[in-house]
C-alpha cells in the first residue's frame, strides 16, 4: 500500500466514525481536522468513490503556454516591475 493510498484510507476511516458516532464534530476533533475538510473529503469520496480521497498533484504556480511579453507588445516592450514605495516624513 502506497502513502497515498494510506492516506485515503485514513480519511474513509473518519468518514466511517462519523458515521458510526452520528456526530460530525466528534469524528473531526478525534482526527484533528475541520468540518469543513471532512466536507470535501465526503463530497470526494460521494463522487469518485476511494480514488477522490488520494491526494492529487498540486497545481503548477507557472504557465508555460503564456505569450511572451515581446509578443503581445512588440520586441521594446518590457513587463511591468512591481515595487512599493515607503512614505519618508
Amino acid at each position: 500500500m502506497t502513502a497515498e493510498q494510506k492516506l485515503a484510507q485514513k480519511r474513509i476511516t473518519l468518514l466511517q466514525l462519523a458515521k458510526r458516532l452520528g456526530n460530525v464534530s466528534e469524528a473531526c476533533q478525534f482526527h484533528s481536522i475541520s468540518r469543513s475538510q471532512f466536507y470535501e473529503y465526503k463530497r470526494a469520496f460521494q463522487e469518485q468513490g476511494f480514488q477522490g480521497l488520494v491526494d492529487r498533484p498540486p497545481i503548477p504556480q507557472s504557465f508555460p503556454d503564456e505569450t511572451p511579453w515581446s509578443i503581445l507588445f512588440g520586441a521594446r516592450c518590457r513587463p511591468p516591475i512591481s515595487f512599493s514605495y515607503r512614505a519618508s516624513s
